[in-house]
């Protein structure tokens, strides 16, 4: 309302032009790092070298793309009831990612092998 009131109905434009770009930079940033993350997740898990489809990242984007196009086009999300069960299923799954990663790096033996610190230990 300041800026309504020092520059006039321009700022409402103006205001609605920054966030849609701000909007629009988020959604950008999220593809791109979601196509690293599971071409990098499918290189390491199934063959580091391949050059196949699902080894690049314009396909996880395209997937993810056409996945979010009929959360993008309901008009109410309250009415998806899918979508909790799939961010759950999301969630939990991630977590198995994160738990099996921290296995197979070897951080978890290193942990149980670090000696605990004790007050009075000298």
């Amino acid at each position: 309302e300041l800026g309504y009131l020092s520059l006039g109905e321009k700022s409402v434009y103006l205001v609605a032009i920054i966030a849609l770009l701000s909007n629009a930079g988020c959604v950008v940033l999220y593809f791109i790092i979601y196509g690293d993350l599971v071409t990098s997740l499918y290189r390491q898990i199934f063959s580091p070298e391949s050059d196949s489809m699902f080894a690049r990242k314009t396909f996880w984007i395209v997937l993810l793309s056409i996945g979010l196009l009929p959360v993008v086009l309901k008009k109410v999300i309250s009415e998806f009831k899918a979508m909790s069960y799939f961010l759950f299923a999301s969630l939990v799954l991630f977590i198995l990612f994160f738990l099996e990663q921290l296995y197979s790096s070897g951080v978890y033996e290193e942990l149980e092998e670090t000696p605990s610190f004790r007050l009075g230990d000298s």
